[in-house]
């Protein structure tokens, strides 16, 4: 279902697209949070998941909704699951490096529609080098080679085509203002909610021992290494890790996707 067309809905101040909509009573429901830097379309080789859940891309604040009023995770994580709380059926939340330090504020709130998460090349604590604002100031491309330089990378195309789902420049660098300030390591310990912690081994941007730390700190978490993968595992890599998300949301498939909450 790679290429399909999405719907565009809007859940509450935040916007998202969705497989199907309304959403299939019948599936899991699974919701990706993109990265620092870029939008819902991040997602587009996750879109063949379709064929089994209803599966979410949503955008986080600043992109086709009002900037966050200041550059922290907590506040994309209030706004996020506001939104998510809207869909009324239990979710599945895979986070993607910022998308993954959201997740685990979510997670750490414990609601009650919170099914599982996964996170995906993050960590409890993101560091941003300064030189990250310096390249996402100068253009996609140059960006993007920050990616080709810490990992396997993409071919000419992928790039191009990844480079089309970049945020708005000034958004971006509120992204990694966020993540800069992000430290979940003495929290991260308080998560209760199932969780899968995923890595490309040659990723440089999240070390393997960052996904190390949060697997011994959260408590009856899976950990899954992708050999010979970087930061963009979900695009360097697809199959498998559309491949490992679908294995762990059947494993925490409930009885009833439905809430009443």
């Amino acid at each position: 279902m790679a290429g399909a067309t999405l719907h565009k809905i809007n859940l509450g101040s935040l916007t998202a697209q969705a497989s199907q909509w309304p959403l299939d009573s019948d599936l899991q429901t699974l919701v990706f949070i993109h990265g620092a830097g870029f939008h819902a379309g991040f997602w587009h080789p996750q879109e063949s998941l379709a064929n089994q859940f209803n599966v979410i891309f949503l955008n986080l604040p600043g992109r086709q909704s009002a900037a966050p009023s200041e550059g922290l995770i907590e506040r994309y994580a209030d706004e996020a699951a506001k939104a998510l709380k809207q869909l009324e059926t239990n979710v599945i939340i895979i986070g993607h490096s910022m998308g993954g330090a959201v997740a685990q504020a979510i997670a750490h709130a414990n609601p009650p529609w919170l099914q599982a998460i996964v996170l995906a090349c993050t960590g409890a604590k993101l560091k941003v080098a300064p030189v990250v604002n310096q390249l996402l100031t100068q253009g996609a491309s140059v960006f993007m080679q920050m990616f080709t330089q810490t990992g396997p990378g993409l071919d000419i195309k992928q790039m191009a085509l990844l480079g089309n789902q970049m945020a708005k420049t000034e958004t971006g660098l509120t992204d990694f203002l966020a993540c800069n300030r992000f430290d979940f390591m003495d929290r991260v310990n308080e998560i209760r909610t199932p969780c899968l912690v995923m890595t490309g081994d040659k990723d440089l941007l999240t070390p393997e021992k960052y996904s190390h730390f949060l697997h011994e700190h959260i408590t009856g978490s899976e950990l899954s290494l992708v050999k010979d993968t970087g930061h963009l595992l979900p695009w360097e890599s697809p199959i498998t890790f559309n491949r490992l998300i679908s294995e762990f949301a059947r494993r925490h498939e409930p009885d009833s996707v439905s809430i009443t909450d």
